[in-house]
C-alpha cells in the first residue's frame, strides 16, 4: 500500500482522532491508535475512540475535497490499526499544517506519501514475512515518521451510527472531559461546533444542544 494523501486534510484527521483516542495505555489497541479504512483511488477514513467519544474522520486523496466519504455499509479496501505513541506523526502534520496555514490554494500545500511496509529484518532472526508491519509518512525531502501497526480486535463501531436513535431523557450526564474534547475534535476537523444551554422551563431544567459554526461531513458521536 503507498500513495499521496493531502497533508492538510490529513492533519486534520489525525489531530481529531488522537483527540478522540484512549491516553492510557490499558487497552493497548485504542492508545493514541486510529482505526484506518482504506478505499483505493479514493481516500482514507479514520476512526477513534476511547469507548466513550468516537470520531469518523473522512480524508480525501483529491487536494480539492472532490471524493466524498463513501457509505458507511461500504466495506473498506483495506484496514488497519495504526498508533501514535509519540504523538511524531501528528507532530509532522501539524507542522506541514503551520507552515501552509496562510495558502488558499489547496493543490499548493504538499502532499505527504503513505506506506505500508515490513520492518527491515534485524540480527534477532526474525522469521521471513513475519517481520512487524508499520506504517510510514513521509513528507519528500523533509522527514519521515514510521508509526507501528497494531495487531489486535479495534472495536466495532457501525452500529453506533447505523442503529443510532434520538430519544427524549430526562437526565444527562458527562465526565468532566467530554465536551470539551468533543469540541476540540470538531474545531480540529473545522466542523459544525455544538454549544449546550441550559434553560429553565416550567420549573424545570431542559440542556439544549444548538449547532453554531459551520458543518462537516465529519465529526464526533457522543
Amino acid at each position: 500500500m503507498k500513495f499521496d494523501v493531502p497533508s492538510r486534510a490529513l492533519a486534520k484527521a489525525w489531530q481529531a482522532a488522537q483527540i478522540a483516542a484512549a491516553d492510557e495505555e490499558g487497552r493497548s489497541i485504542l492508545h493514541r491508535s486510529a482505526l484506518v479504512e482504506v478505499f483505493w483511488d479514493h481516500g482514507l477514513r479514520l476512526i477513534s475512540t476511547d469507548s466513550y467519544i468516537l470520531v469518523r474522520a473522512w480524508v480525501s486523496l483529491d487536494p480539492e475535497g472532490g471524493y466524498l466519504e463513501p457509505p458507511v455499509d461500504e466495506e473498506p479496501d483495506e484496514v488497519f490499526v495504526v498508533s501514535d505513541p509519540d504523538h511524531r506523526g501528528l507532530g509532522l502534520l501539524k507542522y506541514i499544517q503551520k507552515l501552509y496555514r496562510k495558502e488558499l490554494d489547496e493543490t499548493a500545500v504538499p502532499m505527504v506519501t503513505i506506506s505500508k511496509r515490513r520492518a527491515v529484518p534485524d540480527d534477532q532472526g526474525v522469521f521471513e514475512g513475519l517481520e512487524a508491519e508499520a506504517l510510514h509518512i513521509d513528507w519528500p525531502e523533509h522527514e519521515e515518521v514510521i508509526l507501528p501497526i497494531l495487531e489486535g480486535e479495534f472495536p466495532v463501531w457501525r452500529h453506533l451510527v447505523n442503529d443510532k436513535m434520538t430519544e427524549a431523557t430526562d437526565t444527562i450526564s458527562f465526565y468532566a472531559t467530554h465536551p470539551r474534547r468533543s469540541g476540540e475534535a470538531r474545531r480540529a476537523l473545522q466542523g459544525p461546533i455544538d454549544r449546550l444551554d441550559v434553560e429553565r422551563e416550567a420549573g424545570r431544567d431542559r440542556l439544549r444542544s444548538r449547532t453554531v459554526v459551520g458543518s462537516s461531513h465529519a465529526g464526533p458521536f457522543r
